[in-house]
């Protein structure tokens, strides 16, 4: 009699584990990428306007010819309901907005990640944005010899 109601409690212990990991929350974070907004910002567009349309982009970055660009980072996670386990990037997706000498828009492209990492510049270091070691601090610790 015992061991029935042992198993029982088993049984109900792994269903109540399973609905938790299918029935995990999820968010939003980042810039939210409204395809109405999106729309408005086209070529021959001017930063201001771009700033004033999206709001300031998640990071900059210039190439070697001083092109700036803006990137804006979306992001979708699955938050599950035990505390130690990370949320899970579900899709991540990314405007480039390049913009040209005199600061007008120059080229407009947004990307999908499905479970993927971003690096803006390969060749220079490994830059994976998260909360705790971020994109900026990888960089600073990058030009003083470290990593």
């Amino acid at each position: 009699m015992a061991r029935v109601f042992f198993f029982e409690k088993i049984i109900l212990l792994t269903i109540a584990v399973c609905v938790m990991f299918l029935f995990s929350c999820k968010i939003a974070s980042g810039v939210d990428l409204d395809p109405s907004s999106v729309h408005l910002i086209s070529p021959k567009s001017s930063r201001k306007h771009v700033i004033q349309t999206l709001g300031n982009p998640s990071f900059t970055a210039s190439d070697r010819n001083g092109v700036l660009s803006f990137y804006y980072v979306a992001e979708r996670k699955r938050v599950p309901f035990v505390e130690f386990i990370r949320p899970q990037i579900t899709k991540r997706t990314i405007l480039k907005i390049t913009f040209e000498q005199e600061d007008v828009v120059s080229n407009v492209s947004m990307k999908k990640y499905p479970n993927a990492r971003f690096n803006p510049n390969p060749h220079i270091i490994p830059a994976i944005i998260q909360r705790i070691d971020g994109f900026f601090s990888r960089l600073a610790s990058s030009k003083k010899g470290g990593r």
